[in-house]
């Protein structure tokens, strides 16, 4: 699973994702912006592709993660940020805790049948 989230991290640029929200400027490496989540004059949004995060140097002092930013900023929860950036990414999510709860319910039913058996 966590293979997935960074298969999704290095196939959508954070920039590409915060471009869709937030006017960015190039500025050598990074990208620098307004910040969308207060009024200010100066940028103090930067965007970091390298390290695939982005912060307001500003009044909100906070980073984000491409994850978190899309959680932030659609007021959504992670699993829900995790499902529109993997299609975005083209990522196609592993259910594998789907599995688990199936192997578990599975264990769950052969224990019963081995206590009955001993009850008996």
């Amino acid at each position: 699973f966590l293979n997935q989230i960074e298969e999704i991290k290095q196939r959508l640029p954070i920039e590409e994702l915060v471009w869709e929200y937030v006017q960015l400027k190039k500025v050598w490496k990074n990208y620098k912006a307004l910040c969308p989540w207060h009024q200010e004059k100066t940028p103090s949004f930067i965007v970091s592709p390298d390290s695939w995060i982005c912060r307001c140097f500003g009044q909100c002092q906070k980073w984000w993660d491409i994850f978190k930013f899309l959680e932030y900023t659609e007021n959504i929860e992670f699993k829900e940020a995790l499902e529109i950036l993997a299609t975005k990414a083209g990522v196609i999510l592993e259910r594998k805790f789907e599995k688990k709860s199936k192997d578990k319910q599975s264990q769950i039913e052969i224990l019963e049948e081995i206590k009955n058996f001993y009850q008996k």
